[in-house]
């Protein structure tokens, strides 16, 4: 076999295993190597890497691809990893075969073999059992990827070859909390060593055994496989040492220097409990290359960490999220925390990607329909109107409320977002503001109830950053004297009060699909409700006014009877504008709202833990959480401190973490430009709690997937000011 002197492809070269194979070729002097990295090209679009195996035409190929790390994302993100890595591995390997590929050694992890696989785990083991529960998502798409080897080589005489490694590490790891389990805890120990912490805790209860492999020992098991094995059939690339994961903590501990405790977390997953592969079969084919010794493997991974948070505390690009070597706060590495982060996932794209290549109608149409279904239901409620923004959802409820009720007295927050405002204005009614209150950033009750005249027409309710504003005592003092209540909540979807959703309380409520919201359609909002006036009039102000696009027969029939003059096509009720949204925010909508509760569970935890954590002699931390939903980290001092504020807001900035001042609008609305001048007179000093809300308070993003440590090095940060 010529191998060494043909053209051979490694992909994903941006992985561990890739650089090493990448690194072993050239020291074997291979001829033509292509470092094919997920940054140059997305391995899930099939046209891409049809083109790219069009234009390039490898001979050889190994492929170890794909979304993959330790426990913890695999039970965050189990469906981002069957799905990914099935459409690559199907992509990889089909087009091998379509190209003409020569060979191809595809590589995956021994999670394949079954949770309870005789030790060691030999070949035969293969589908002959179920998988470890803790990475059964992967395991699956990694087994599919074994299987489809074998198909092909069955039905078109392929040579692929399907390998299983051992726990690899090695230079140029993964080492954030997402990766495997050593690099993962080097990471972990040199922080708490910097940070001077007596004690790291790590997941598990320390017993379960792994086999670890250093990279480049794999590496070179894949090239002898590539070039020796005669049949293509399943073969373990069993390289390396079996440890305990304790044993493994002490020897990291002893490389990295930490002296403090090492506990563990006997409430977290282990996995399995013993991992070893049978290396029986690739002795047979003649492999008797010792393994690195995992002391001598882990130093060379250990000083490949510390150069690589060196070169990303310099400010060169690098994958690793590692902290510097300093145990001064204001010198650690950046937390890097942005106010949202990937919200609109690979799932919501691809579902887009499919909607427009099976249809052909874009504008509003059944896809908007079913979004609209799906989200009543889901929320408890008659009717939606799906629109093109939380604003328009503002405006055009306020507008009907008009229209319906005449124009008076609105009663309004000023913590809340600046669309509440100016729709009140807009509508032509007079906005009446209430102070809030610090455990959820609501309206006083007590200021409600003061504030209520003869002219009052409704109150607009604000459920702030993911609170519950409600309380049973409005809501009975407003039935009783029969004023609409107004829910505005786009920032609290799937917050409750007294087990319903909020949303499905008031006359009328709106949503927002913005960006960083728990649900994001990119832009959107809805309007929600139970009252059939209501949801007629939403339909039409949503286009242009237009009678046409209302629901009710009757009212139209009714309208062509009144204005006979005019053409019932183009017959405009009302002042409405085109507030529609499109087919295609409706799919990513749709895509969301499948996981949305998931990802709710999620932010009600990190919210927990943030507060849990939180000094709460410096910040306030008695909010009201029960029915919240926080798509946000509410940062408020609990006295009036501005050297404290000015630390706080400095710390943030050197740890890159993005914040926003005055949280939910930017704090006290009554302090705005184009207010003060609707509203002669207002004074922002008459209400003294969205006034340190303005002054001193502060939020940051909250979403699923947002690491724990992350959040207890904010609390951290945040403590030490």
């Amino acid at each position: 076999m010529d191998f060494l002197h043909a053209k051979i492809l490694v992909v994903d070269s941006s992985n561990t295993i890739g650089q090493a194979l990448v690194a072993v070729l050239a020291e074997k002097k291979a001829g033509k190597v292509i470092a094919l990295d997920s940054s140059q090209i997305d391995l899930t679009d099939r046209k891409a890497v049809y083109d790219w195996f069009q234009a390039n035409k490898p001979d050889y190929v190994f492929c170890f691809a794909g979304p993959h790390g330790g426990i913890a994302v695999n039970q965050a993100k189990p469906a981002e990893f069957i799905a990914d890595n099935l459409l690559i591995h199907h992509n990889i390997i089909h087009n091998s075969y379509l190209h003409g590929v020569k060979r191809l050694l595809f590589m995956t992890g021994s999670c394949v073999y079954p949770k309870e696989a005789p030790q060691p785990m030999a070949e035969v083991s293969f589908m002959a059992g179920k998988m470890e529960p803790t990475s059964e998502a992967y395991s699956t798409a990694s087994a599919a990827g074994i299987e489809m080897c074998l198909a092909y080589n069955r039905q078109y005489g392929t040579e692929f070859i399907p390998t299983v490694m051992a726990n690899y590490y090695g230079v140029g790891d993964d080492f954030s909390e997402d990766g495997h389990v050593l690099s993962a805890i080097l990471s972990k120990m040199n922080r708490a060593k910097e940070n001077a912490q007596e004690t790291l805790t790590l997941w598990g209860t320390g017993t379960p055994k792994r086999q670890f492999a250093f990279a480049e020992d794999i590496a070179k098991a894949a090239i002898f496989v590539m070039e020796r094995m005669d049949k293509p059939e399943l073969i373990n690339l069993a390289v390396g040492e079996e440890y305990s994961i304790a044993e493994l903590a002490t020897k990291a501990q002893q490389i990295v220097g930490y002296q403090g405790k090492v506990s563990f977390d006997t409430t977290k997953p282990d996995g399995a409990m013993r991992k070893l592969l049978s290396s029986e079969k690739l002795r047979h084919l003649g492999w008797d290359v010792p393994s690195t010794p995992l002391s001598e493997g882990l130093k060379k991974t250990y000083h490949s960490f510390l150069q690589l948070a060196s070169l990303s505390s310099s400010g060169v690009a690098t994958p690793l999220k590692a902290p510097a070597a300093s145990s001064n706060d204001s010198q650690t590495e950046p937390i890097n925390l942005p106010l949202m982060n990937n919200n609109i996932t690979k799932q919501d794209t691809n579902s887009l990607i499919e909607f427009l290549r099976t249809s052909d109608i874009f504008t509003q149409n059944k896809m908007v329909r079913e979004f609209e279904r799906q989200w009543s239901e889901w929320l408890g409620v008659k009717h939606s109107v799906f629109l093109n923004s939380g604003s328009s959802a503002n405006f055009i409820t306020l507008s009907i409320i008009r229209d319906l009720y005449g124009a008076g007295e609105v009663i309004v927050s000023p913590i809340g977002w600046i669309s509440d405002i100016g729709s009140v204005l807009a509508a032509g009614h007079t906005p009446v503001f209430v102070d809030v209150n610090l455990h959820n950033f609501a309206m006083d009750e007590e200021a409600i109830f003061h504030a209520i005249t003869p002219q009052t027409k409704a109150v607009l309710l604000v459920h702030v950053l993911g609170f519950n504003g409600l309380t049973e005592r409005i809501r009975q003092a407003l039935a009783e004297r029969n004023i609409p209540l107004i829910e505005d909540t786009c920032e609290s979807h799937g917050a409750q009060f007294q087990g319903k959703k909020l949303g499905s309380y008031g006359l009328v409520s709106n949503f927002s699909f913005y960006y960083a919201h728990h649900l994001s359609t990119i832009e959107g909002g809805m309007i929600c409700t139970n009252d059939d006036a209501i949801y007629r009039y939403a339909r039409m102000y949503r286009s242009h006014g237009m009678v046409r696009e209302c629901d009710d027969e009757g009212f139209k029939e009714e309208c062509r009877q009144k204005h006979p003059e005019v053409y019932p096509e183009f017959t405009f009720w009302v002042p409405g504008y085109n507030m529609r949204s499109t087919e295609l925010n409706a799919v990513i909508g749709l895509s969301q709202l499948r996981r949305l509760d998931a990802n709710n569970k999620q932010r009600q935890e990190n919210f927990k833990l943030f507060l849990d954590h939180l000094d709460g002699t410096k910040y306030f931390t008695d909010f009201n959480l029960e029915g919240s939903v926080n798509y946000a980290f509410i940062i408020l001092l609990r006295q009036a401190d501005q050297a404290l504020f000015q630390r706080v807001t400095e710390a943030l900035r050197q740890a890159k973490v993005e914040f926003r001042r005055g949280t939910a609008g930017g704090g006290n609305m009554s302090r705005q430009p184009f207010i003060r001048k609707a509203c002669p007179g207002l004074r922002p000093e008459d209400y003294p709690n969205a006034e340190h809300i303005h002054e001193y308070g502060i939020y940051v993003g909250n979403y699923p997937g947002l690491e724990r440590d992350k959040i207890l090095r904010l609390c951290h940060l945040l403590n030490q000011q």
